[in-house]
């Protein structure tokens, strides 16, 4: 290339002059034909520095949207935007045309890393983002996993737990009872009975429970002292002596369920046998009549037979634990028509032993 007007000057004062309008007649002064000859690596640097230095522009870049549900849940229209607009990205590298690289000018370069570098930014942006998102998600799914394992975890501790698990409604047991009771008038007619005071009762079962029902063998003993005694010839005395009895019952019995109560109402019944034994038993006047007279007249010891007996329950039991029931109840007994042999005087036939008695007592369940 050829600039004019320069005879000694160095490429770098000729390059300013021409830049800044100096004319070069001022920085030498060459003869009227003479002519500078430049090289061709001068005239490319001069050429590039002639060219005015664009601008860098830097756009603006748009981040990419993400829908979030209210669970905090990423949804498939977000995720499927996102990785459009990464292929979009990836596909617009400058650096993936190395000859086209070399061939640009530097100015076009440096803007071009700049491009590039403000991609990589909004790619980092964007895994960072999904990272977020993905870790808001892996919060939200224990929630429904423990939500949806909260039943089955409930159910093993109520099993593993006494105090939360089923009562168990089936087993044999056994069952102690005891209380007061009082015995109804015993005769043959309105002249000879017998008048009784209250006494005890006990008694002793072994059963089985299925659910609300349960059955056991029972084994009764009750003793009645004597509260007065009428015979013929003396009319109704203040007695003395005592009678018992011996009861062997079939029952069944009914437990009234009560929710999330350890209440249980019961209503039983019961089939069996029974006899009654005389102990000693006499009025004042028989008691004190002289031998002369046949005196004294007193029923030492007398068996009756057994005879058909039926009783009745109803009562409140009370679960201590588990296994462990305490209880209350009525008890109605009642026997039929009893035969003494052999007595003093004679036979008798007493009609029977009702019995009205409470009782307290336990049951154990195995």
């Amino acid at each position: 290339m050829l600039c004019k007007d320069i005879r000694s000057l160095g490429l770098l004062s000729a390059t300013l002059a021409c830049l800044s309008g100096v004319p070069v007649a001022a920085l030498a002064s060459p003869s009227p034909n003479e002519e500078l000859w430049l090289s061709s690596a001068e005239s490319a640097s001069f050429i590039a520095l002639s060219k005015p230095i664009q601008p860098i522009a830097f756009r603006a870049e748009q981040k990419p949207q993400f829908t979030m549900a209210a669970d905090m849940s990423v949804s498939d229209t977000s995720l499927s935007d996102v990785s459009a607009q990464k292929k979009s990205i990836d596909t617009v590298s400058p650096a993936t045309d190395s000859s086209k690289s070399q061939t640009l000018a530097p100015t076009e370069t440096t803007v071009l890393t700049k491009q590039s570098a403000a991609q990589e930014t909004r790619i980092l942006d964007r895994d960072r983002l999904i990272s977020t998102e993905a870790a808001s998600l892996s919060v939200v799914t224990p929630t429904v996993t423990l939500a949806q394992t909260t039943a089955p975890n409930m159910m093993t501790a109520q099993a593993s737990d006494p105090q939360l698990s089923p009562r168990s409604n089936r087993g044999p047991y056994v069952s102690l009872s005891g209380g007061y009771q009082k015995r109804e008038r015993a005769g043959e007619d309105p002249v000879t009975f017998i008048d009784f005071k209250g006494g005890y009762i006990f008694n002793g079962a072994a059963g089985y429970r299925f659910g609300d029902f349960r059955t056991d063998l029972e084994v009764s003993f009750f003793d009645d002292p004597a509260e007065a005694v009428s015979a013929a010839p003396t009319g109704r005395r203040p007695g003395d002596g005592h009678v018992s009895g011996r009861a062997v019952t079939l029952n069944l019995y009914y437990d009234i369920p009560i929710r999330n109560s350890p209440l249980k109402p019961y209503l039983g019944a019961g089939i069996g046998v029974y006899s009654t034994k005389i102990h000693d038993l006499t009025n004042d006047i028989l008691a004190s009549l002289p031998a002369a007279f046949g005196g004294p007249l007193v029923v030492r010891e007398e068996k009756s037979n057994e005879v058909f007996a039926f009783q009745v329950r109803a009562g409140l039991g009370y679960e201590v634990s588990q296994n462990v029931t305490l209880f209350l109840g009525y008890r109605y007994f009642n026997g039929k028509t009893l035969t003494f042999s052999d007595t003093i005087f004679g036979t008798l036939t007493p009609n029977g032993a009702k019995l009205n008695a409470v009782e307290f007592g336990a049951r154990i369940l195995f």
